[in-house]
């Protein structure tokens, strides 16, 4: 009977008989240790059966070996639990309660059971929306339930700081709030570890006047300088606070990761040029964790720079817990595996046939590499790690389920101290939501699995979403999301319209989780019938070729799409260019431009703006026009920088007046590399880029003229923040014509007009759906950031705009 038995996780090992005899529910519950009080009522009203139910009797047994482990007996006339401590017999409880709701009770025999992995870590980030409380609680009920046994929470400015009014936006948890977490944590055996970044991710804190002076770049909000004291002043005080609202943590996460902006002021800048971007990481770091464990706390950090500095790994303190993330391993052997030697980022064999006998020698120790299958050890770091003498966890993210699997296999192996799955609500808080926590239900259920039995989620791996929802439409859904990053975005994209959705009927009974899985089914099905239009319809000009004028920027160019030893370009960084780009007369999004093409002699691109490694550039270039129109297309990106607004394109109209378009962060504008979809700049092509598997490309932005009317004399393209770079290839005017109104043909008028509706009906449904997870004011905005940028499409296409 033991294969048909499923259950969430598995346990080791199940000897169970179906007894048809025996009946349901539970005669009397009676617990021997009378100190494990949070036991005395785990058990529901409706899992009793006075009149016929067995008697269960839970037992402590120390001499039960193994992480949280524990045993049961299923007898004739009673059910026994033998558990090493309260935590294991909590657990113990668990699966008999699951083994209920989905089978019934009426088995005989055993259970011995007990977890891979020591620590099982869920993150929950709480940045940039705003939750609906009493979902966040059920969240630590229904972890504790599937056996997880820690919830990471990073609060941003979720937090009511009493030191800072500034930081604390008016949806901040307050301190009875969080007391009730805490409650539900200890009651459920799961210890919450805080999360308070002590460096980079300051987005949320930096962008405020009164602590802009400890920014590492004045005009860049995400970084912290490491030498100012103010940096570590504010470090402290804000995990002070919540240390004191976590009192019972053992663990604190520092963070620690990516502060890409390292050694770039001035002072900063001095230090790394004496002694390297290592040493000046390390010496911050240091001064954390010495303080975190003063305050009697593990520190426990993300490990992906002492991953690129190898010095930095050995200075560090081996007291902090290194956390080894890689959200790209999707099994523990690969092809092309992440790699930060020898100026890669990316190691496949290509590479590695291109090493010296020394390079190859190492490259084998660590990424184990197999001359006959041509590949890799996908994680190797955490060994690496180890061998520094860090405890070691794996860090994996629930957007994949194959990636949560392949982190507690390669934890299992390794021996590492466990699994880390993370969630992150969007890249920082000043950019979009990328989705609602539910929908990554699936990652969760793979943590829980596969950090408890590891050997049998590999084995069965095939079968993990039919085992994990006992729902074919459940684990159908389910499977449609996962590895899907941008859920509540827009995916236009080629590459994520690509595979057709299965269209989900709609049934009275389906809870509000199964509607929202199926409205966000329907919102990508229609995605990808407007991605297929795209790819029609916008890839010739909407009108006809009188109706354009190309405006010619090569006077003002000034770089090259690609970048070669023999003739430098883009952004001086080689190979990680725009040299796929297509080039010529093109046509995006239903607009044609004339991209420059390039030769060994010429400047195909116009970059204007600040850049510290080229003051060449200037911020600010005036290109002539000359003629009376409607719309200025451009094609354009950012090439480097991180603002709210970069800054601002100025028509001048021959009479001397002027109007302005401020040129705002992922509004009409994105970056030029891993390209992604903004509100009112669609993404005119993707390319391949040699650098890495990141996609590139630019981005088109039409604006309509107020004044159509007037004759404009030229377009002005201005920078106004200190440390951006803008790209332009190229500038479509759509002239006048006030005989005929612009509009496309009616069949092709149509079928945007059908989309439209749909998008409508979807908007609606997710203003009631999305509620019962987020507050009302999150759960309007994710709905606009879902359905709005296509209906603005749709709309911008009836007026022949791109």
């Amino acid at each position: 009977m033991n294969e048909t038995l499923y259950l969430l996780p598995q346990p080791q090992i199940l000897k169970l008989r179906k007894n048809a005899g025996i009946k349901n529910g539970f005669s009397e519950y009676l617990l021997q240790e009378k100190s494990w009080k949070r036991l005395q009522k785990i058990l529901p009203e409706s899992c009793f059966n006075k009149k016929s139910g067995r008697k269960i009797r839970v037992l402590k047994d120390s001499s039960i070996d193994g992480n949280d482990a524990y045993e049961i007996e299923l007898g004739k006339t009673e059910i026994i639990i033998r558990a090493k401590d309260e935590t294991a017999a909590f657990y113990g409880i668990c699966t008999l309660k699951q083994l209920n709701e989905r089978y019934g009770l009426s088995y005989t025999g055993q259970i011995s059971d007990w977890a891979d992995l020591k620590l099982r870590i869920l993150m929950i980030d709480l940045k940039r929306v705003d939750w609906n409380f009493n979902y966040l609680l059920s969240l630590i009920e229904r972890a504790a339930e599937l056996k997880i046994n820690y919830i990471m929470i990073e609060y941003e400015d979720k937090f009511k700081y009493k030191f800072s009014s500034e930081i604390p936006v008016k949806s901040a948890l307050n301190i009875k709030q969080i007391e009730e977490l805490n409650r539900k944590a200890f009651n459920n055996f799961v210890e919450i570890i805080p999360l308070v970044q002590c460096l980079a991710h300051y987005e949320y804190i930096l962008k405020y006047d009164k602590f802009k002076e400890l920014r590492e770049n004045p005009d860049i909000t995400s970084q912290a300088c490491p030498l100012k004291a103010g940096t570590f002043e504010l470090f402290r005080n804000m995990a002070s606070e919540i240390m004191e609202a976590h009192p019972d943590s053992r663990y604190f996460h520092i963070g620690a990761d990516e502060p890409f902006l390292l050694g770039t002021c001035p002072e900063c800048a001095m230090q790394k040029g004496k002694n390297g971007n290592g040493k000046l990481y390390s010496d911050y770091l240091n001064k954390v964790f010495d303080w975190v464990e003063s305050k009697g706390r593990i520190p426990v950090f993300w490990a992906d720079i002492i991953r690129h500095y190898p010095d930095a790994a050995r200075r560090c303190s081996k007291k902090a817990l290194a956390v080894d993330w890689n959200y790209g391993a999707k099994k523990i052997r690969e092809k092309e595996v992440l790699f930060s030697r020898h100026g890669l980022t990316y190691l496949n064999m290509e590479h590695y046939e291109k090493f010296s006998p020394e390079q190859k020698k190492e490259t084998d120790k660590c990424w184990e590499t197999d001359l006959n299958a041509r590949d890799f050890l996908s994680l190797p770091y955490g060994k690496i790690f180890k061998d520094y003498g860090y405890p070691v966890l794996g860090g994996s993210n629930i957007n994949s389920v194959d990636n949560v699997l392949t982190h507690s296999e390669n934890a299992f192996l390794s021996k590492l101290e466990g699994n880390l799955a993370t969630y992150w609500a969007s890249s920082n808080s000043l950019t979009n939501p990328y989705t609602v926590y539910e929908t990554r239900l699936a990652g969760i259920c793979m943590l829980a699995a596969s950090s408890w039995n590891t050997v049998y989620e590999r084995k069965k791996r095939n079968s993990f979403f039919e085992r994990a929802f006992f729902s074919k439409d459940k684990a159908e859904l389910f499977k449609m999301l996962d590895n899907k990053k941008f859920i509540m975005l827009p995916m236009n994209s080629e590459d994520e319209c690509r595979e057709k959705i299965k269209d989900f009927k709609d049934n009275k009974t389906d809870t509000n989780q199964v509607r929202l899985l199926k409205t966000i089914s329907k919102k990508i099905n229609l995605e990808r019938k407007l991605n297929e239009l795209k790819k029609t319809l916008l890839k010739k000009p909407l009108l006809e070729k009188s109706r354009y004028k190309f405006i010619d920027i090569s006077g003002e160019c000034n770089t090259r799409f690609s970048d070669t030893p023999e003739i430098p370009g883009w952004t001086g960084e080689g190979s990680n260019d725009e040299r796929f780009f297509p080039q010529g007369k093109v046509c995006f999004n239903g607009v044609p431009f004339n991209v420059i093409k390039e030769t060994p002699d010429n400047k195909t691109v116009l970059f204007f703006g600040n850049d510290p490694g080229n003051p060449a550039y200037s911020q600010s270039v005036e290109i002539p026009v000359n003629v009376r129109i409607y719309s200025l297309n451009f094609l354009h990106s950012l090439c480097r920088g991180k603002a709210d607004t970069y800054g601002y394109y100025k028509i001048n109209y021959e009479d001397g007046g002027s109007e302005t378009v401020e040129i705002k962060n992922l509004i009409n504008i994105g970056a030029w590399w891993n390209i992604m979809e903004t509100a009112r700049a669609p993404v005119a092509v993707r390319v391949k880029n040699l650098y890495s598997k990141r996609k590139v490309g630019f981005h088109t932005f039409s604006y309509l003229l107020k004044n159509q009317h007037k004759k404009v004399k030229s377009v002005e393209l201005n920078c106004s923040s200190r440390s951006s770079l803008f790209g332009v290839c190229a500038i479509t005017a759509v002239l006048c014509n006030r005989d005929r109104e612009i509009t496309l043909g009616r069949k092709s008028f149509e079928k945007l007009e059908t989309l439209k509706k749909g998008f409508l009906k979807l908007e609606k449904a997710f203003r009631k759906e999305l509620p019962e997870y987020l507050s009302e004011n999150s759960a309007n905005e994710m709905t606009e950031k879902a359905i709005g940028p296509s209906i603005g499409y749709i709309e911008r296409k009836s007026k022949g705009l791109a």
